[in-house]
């Protein structure tokens, strides 16, 4: 389970992924971070089921558009950059063994108002209750 995951995040991140918020479209990078916290050994309940959503997690940003985000947390930075980093979760109902699920999909955004940069990166894929 774990190397067809990784070969799969691997697939995703090489596919140049786009997110769309507000209308703007942004790049989405998959990177180590959100990898490293899906595999986390303090995740242990919840890490295989992860690494099963990831598929779902690709669909669900794919469609982000048509889909609001939930804030989740957001961190000031005060910095001379006046930045910010906000969690956004994409949540969605899908049909995953036999019953309909709701899947949390969580996105982080580095916002920089200074010169007005943004980075956004997957994080991570779970269920909710």
């Amino acid at each position: 389970m774990l190397d067809e995951a990784k070969q799969y995040y691997k697939e995703w991140k090489l596919s140049s992924p786009q997110l769309v918020i507000n209308n703007n479209s942004y790049p989405l990078s998959v990177s180590r971070t959100g990898w490293r916290h899906i595999i986390n050994k303090q995740r242990k309940d919840r890490v295989q089921l992860s690494l099963k959503l990831l598929p779902i997690a690709h669909k669900i940003l794919e469609q982000a558009k048509d889909i609001r985000p939930v804030v989740l947390r957001t961190k000031k930075l005060f910095t001379f950059w006046d930045s910010s980093t906000i969690h956004l979760g994409y949540r969605a109902r899908v049909l995953l063994d036999g019953k309909v699920q709701k899947v949390q999909v969580v996105v982080r955004l580095y916002e920089n108002r200074r010169d007005i940069k943004k980075k956004i990166w997957f994080y991570s894929v779970h269920l909710v209750k």
